[in-house]
């Protein structure tokens, strides 16, 4: 319900503390993590603890293999050799929820919320590390017969710097509910907060969703090209190559365990948008965006 996310992110107390990184700390006591702060011990949430990771390109996945203790060791020590002049420290409901750079551009998920309520929106979803919104896919393609499609729009943000705001459109095959992140051509519209002019990718943002009609003919033009490119094997191959970075191995044989059936590059794109429903919401998301790339392979 989109009523309840605008009242939830709008209920939310944040508060927002610029200070310099050597100024606060990080210390463990059980097998919990805190930050002091202007004199104040506030618990941590696991998005602080990777942004801070993240910071210093850290393989997150990795930290499973250290106590508590050294975890503290490395977040102090990237704390005393952040560049930044200052950090800006944010508190969500008492707990802080990330780390950013004094030249970190943040885009507010309420606002873009606002700019596509016009068109109403299908779903929202959203955590601390990212946020996806969809409006509903009310311009009708059937680029193949009795195969028809809805186009909308679709942003992903990142209030907390983990992902490059991002403007796609977004495509629902109605016959079975299948969706696919579309980029808008050639290269994605992506930009990345760092030094963000967060005006001008808000007016971006505006102009996408006015030229939502005339992406809806590319569209349908390059779902046609996919039923007539008939190279499944090489497509294929080298989605499974981008798979593998993206998800690993495991999960991309899991993928193509059973091809039976494709037959050409619009199968497999098919195939991708339904199997993505099995797998876990991160998951999920990466490869319906794969499915939407597939529209620009050649």
């Amino acid at each position: 319900d989109v009523k309840y996310v605008k009242n939830y992110l709008e209920g939310l107390k944040r508060e927002v503390i610029t200070t310099r990184p050597d100024e606060i700390a990080i210390s463990g006591s059980g097998q919990t993590l805190s930050l002091i702060i202007e004199g104040k011990t506030i618990p941590i949430r696991t998005s602080f603890l990777r942004k801070l990771l993240k910071w210093f390109n850290f393989p997150i996945g990795q930290i499973r293999y250290f106590d508590l203790e050294t975890v503290e060791s490395i977040m102090n020590d990237y704390l005393l050799n952040i560049k930044s002049n200052t950090v800006d420290i944010t508190l969500e409901n008492g707990e802080a929820l990330t780390i950013t750079s004094e030249k970190y551009g943040k885009i507010n998920d309420i606002d873009l919320i606002k700019l596509i309520e016009p068109l109403g929106i299908s779903k929202i979803i959203k955590n601390d590390f990212m946020t996806s919104i969809v409006s509903e896919t009310k311009e009708i393609i059937e680029p193949i017969p009795n195969d028809k499609f809805g186009v909308g729009i679709s942003l992903f943000n990142s209030e907390t710097g983990f992902r490059a705001l991002s403007i796609n459109s977004y495509l629902l095959r109605y016959i079975c509910s299948n969706g696919a992140y579309v980029r808008d051509s050639s290269e994605s519209k992506k930009y990345y907060h760092y030094d963000l002019n967060v005006m001008t990718v808000m007016d971006e943002v505006e102009k996408s969703i006015k030229s939502l009609n005339e992406k809806k003919k590319e569209i349908s033009e390059r779902i046609k090209m996919l039923k007539s490119q008939l190279n499944f094997e090489t497509t294929k191959k080298r989605v499974a190559e981008l798979l593998r970075m993206k998800i690993g191995k495991y999960k991309t044989d899991k993928l193509f365990e059973d091809t039976r059936g494709i037959r050409n590059n619009y199968d497999l794109f098919n195939h991708i948008t339904l199997k993505a429903k099995d797998f876990e919401l991160s998951t999920k998301i990466v490869l319906e965006e794969v499915a939407g790339d597939l529209l620009f392979f050649n």
